[in-house]
């Protein structure tokens, strides 16, 4: 009784799995094939290289940062945040949108997490391939600016959000 039981555990295992190997190799393609050329530089993406020049190189941290177009200033945490990131690829743009990318491909396993526990395997599945999938999302995902990390938040944020209705408080942390 006791090895059936076993076996049809491994049975869910290999299959959770599999499925998540499929994930990951198509968010993996999409995000990362050719990466070099499928990415632009903005005038976002220039004026935030400015300012974090201006924090690794001149060693002023800006406390303030330039309004966008709509009036609003994003504030200098994520600026701050970032120039590591900046300091340690030499400033270089390509090496930059691997760090877009890496967030895009954890949202993935985020998205197939969230679907599974608010609708089981074939929901989680679906969303994470339609995410990973999709070359728009892809293309940019790989841009990297303030919104990056947004959709693996957010898919956290929802993880937590259920669990903790279902009575589990320890998921607070990921709100």
């Amino acid at each position: 009784m006791k090895l059936s039981i076993i076996r049809i555990g491994l049975k869910g295992v290999r299959r959770d799995f599999l499925l998540i190997a499929v994930l990951l190799f198509v968010a993996a393609f999409f995000r990362f094939f050719s990466i070099d050329d499928f990415q632009y530089w903005s005038d976002d993406e220039q004026l935030m290289w400015f300012i974090i020049r201006h924090i690794v190189l001149d060693h002023h941290p800006s406390l303030v940062t330039p309004n966008v177009a709509t009036g609003l200033g994003l504030g200098s945490l994520y600026h701050l945040l970032v120039a590591p990131w900046y300091a340690v690829t030499n400033f270089q743009p390509e090496k930059l949108t691997l760090l877009g990318s890496v967030f895009a491909f954890l949202s993935v396993l985020t998205i197939y997490w969230c679907g599974k526990i608010l609708g089981g395997r074939a929901v989680g599945f679906s969303a994470g391939f339609l995410y990973a999938a999709s070359f728009m999302s892809a293309l940019f995902d790989r841009r990297l600016w303030a919104l990056s990390p947004n959709v693996f938040l957010f898919s956290l944020g929802i993880i937590g959000l259920f669990k903790i209705i279902n009575g589990n408080s320890k998921y607070i942390y990921f709100l």
